[in-house]
């Protein structure tokens, strides 16, 4: 018989809900931003516009996604295991939970356009913003874009402003490249920014995005792997996100099962008795 800690087992998930909760801060911190309309400002008859159209034509063709994932956070101090399931509506939101095992639910993460919603379990507290809430408290732009467009394998640009005709194109042996590099103004040679996108020169999917802040020491680089061909596409089972800030943060996501177009419903209850996080 195998005996459970629930004490321990507490503690465990508390700061495994909140290593989900403060990544996806995290990623969005960096100040990453999805922006369809300025993707499609190009020019169609360049090879780099003809190129981002075939991506953009192989993304994943879908109204929902149900996703059943294993995931690791890892940090300079800390490496913890959990699993869940992410029901996703294109475009509009995105419901994440948190689990140890053993068929137990620890924790909610309900992202909208225009708002965030995190439930703990174990400790019965609760948080509800609006999208402006992270930028006005703490100078982060959490958006609902970005998490998607990281989820699923898709192309962003930052800042919102810019146009994918503000990337330089590039390419290599294996890959296209697409960066957006900032000069620091006192030294040409030296990069300030850099927000990079990689992809593959034979199937036309993303391999990886870079950033890097080097005005402000934050570092993001997203992999991803192992893909397998569903619905007409190529989709990661493998996502491998690691921060650099003032510490290391690697976040591991572990596609297990995903399913396409399936009915759900993205709810967040939050109990009557439940704590308001301030």
């Amino acid at each position: 018989m195998i005996k459970i800690n629930l004490k321990q087992m507490k503690s465990k998930i508390s700061i495994s809900l909140s290593i989900l909760f403060v990544s996806l801060l995290l990623v969005s911190s960096c100040g990453i931003f999805k922006n369809k309309n300025n993707i499609d400002d190009h020019k169609k008859t360049s090879k780099k516009g003809e190129i981002l159209d075939t991506v953009v034509a192989n993304y994943l063709d879908y109204e929902t996604l149900f996703i059943k994932y294993s995931a690791n956070y890892k940090s300079d101090n800390q490496n913890i295991g959990f699993s869940g399931t992410i029901r996703l509506i294109k475009d509009s939101a995105m419901l994440i939970t948190l689990s140890p095992g053993f068929g137990i639910e620890l924790g909610r993460l309900l992202i909208t356009q225009d708002s965030v919603k995190f439930y703990n379990t174990f400790q019965n507290t609760y948080l509800v913003a609006d999208k402006t809430f992270f930028e006005t408290n703490y100078g982060l732009n959490l958006q609902f874009e970005t998490i998607e467009a990281m989820l699923t394998n898709q192309i962003f640009t930052y800042p919102t402003t810019n146009k994918i005709t503000d990337y330089q194109y590039i390419e290599d042996s294996t890959d296209y490249k697409y960066n957006y590099i900032i000069k620091n103004p006192r030294n040409e040679a030296v990069t300030a920014f850099k927000h990079q996108t990689s992809i593959d020169k034979k199937y036309y999917k993303i391999n990886s995005q870079l950033i890097e802040d080097n005005t402000n020491l934050r570092y993001l680089n997203i992999y991803y792997s192992d893909f397998l061909f569903l619905n007409n596409a190529l989709f990661p089972e493998k996502i491998d996100i690691k921060i650099e800030e003032k510490q290391n943060h690697e976040l591991k996501f572990d596609y297990k099962k995903i399913s396409i177009n399936k009915q759900f419903k993205v709810l967040l209850n939050i109990p009557k008795n439940a704590k308001e996080i301030k």
